[in-house]
């Protein structure tokens, strides 16, 4: 193999792993906000979230 052709895999896999690393890191800097209302009702709870049998 010639060493440019070398040289793009590792840019490849190195664009693809800090890829990877920065999606994580903009996931758990900016989690996705909680699904429901405004209203208080608890729509949008832990448990009505974990219960999607009974709805």
């Amino acid at each position: 193999m010639s060493s440019l052709v070398q040289t793009l895999i590792v840019a490849a896999i190195v664009l693809a792993a800090l890829g990877y690393a920065g999606r994580r890191l903009w996931r758990t800097l900016h989690p996705v906000k909680a699904a429901g209302c405004d209203a208080g009702c608890g729509c949008g709870g832990e448990s009505a979230s974990n219960d999607w049998a009974k709805t």
